[in-house]
């Protein structure tokens, strides 16, 4: 899992974003990532539950749950401002439509090319 959660981070980029999200990933890089960020793990590992919790500053907060667990990759976004991530108000949720399956699919398609080896989208963009 933790090659799969590395891949998952090197291709978080702002293309993913939201635009109301670009403010707060400059002052964090992982902010705004967590929901594409958690669907892309849960599609590696089908066992995890997908979770949402609203966090103290009123915004939505994704991460993924085991049986024992809670898995977020980017809890950086709370934990590097000295914040605890909401993971206990979480509840189990399903995923999101709208313009969101297209994002998950890019940032797994990014993935699966890094973990077979092959260079990643923005090495291919930046040759």
């Amino acid at each position: 899992m933790e090659k799969v959660i590395e891949a998952i981070k090197n291709n978080l980029t702002t293309d993913l974003l939201a635009k109301t999200w670009l403010s707060r990933n400059a002052v964090q890089n992982m902010a705004g990532h967590c929901y594409h960020a958690s669907c892309v793990l849960q599609n590696y590992y089908p066992e995890l539950e997908l979770h949402r919790a609203v966090d103290d500053e009123g915004e939505y907060h994704w991460f993924c749950k085991s049986k024992d667990d809670f898995i977020d990759i980017t809890e950086e976004q709370y934990t590097a401002r000295g914040l605890i991530p909401p993971w206990h108000k979480g509840k189990k949720t399903a995923r999101l439509g709208w313009a969101y399956p297209k994002k998950v699919e890019k940032l797994h398609e990014r993935v699966e090319r890094e973990l077979s080896g092959n260079k990643t989208t923005l090495e291919v963009f930046y040759e």
